[in-house]
């Protein structure tokens, strides 16, 4: 699995390349662009996946690729199957 890169800022990381996630659930993608500022699973520590990535995307956002808007209930299931593909 593509991990996204970052560097650490401040508080939190910035995305250093862009990252797709592909919902197959939804069989939609979502972005995580590049510089991308997130404050990383609000300091988990036992987080080693890019799924927070994906949450803070969805949480600024709140739209696939497509430009679908993600209501309350998709965002609430959108990482129960978590699937990057780039």
């Amino acid at each position: 699995m593509k991990q996204v890169r970052y560097k650490r800022v401040g508080d939190g990381y910035e995305s250093l390349s862009s990252y797709v996630y592909y919902s197959p659930r939804f069989n939609r993608t979502l972005t995580v662009p590049t510089g991308f500022y997130s404050d990383g699973a609000t300091g988990a520590r036992d987080v080693d996946t890019d799924a927070w990535w994906v949450h803070d995307v969805i949480c600024r956002y709140g739209k696939w690729d497509s430009g679908e808007l993600i209501d309350n209930f998709t965002a609430s299931t959108v990482l129960a199957i978590f699937s990057p593909v780039s």
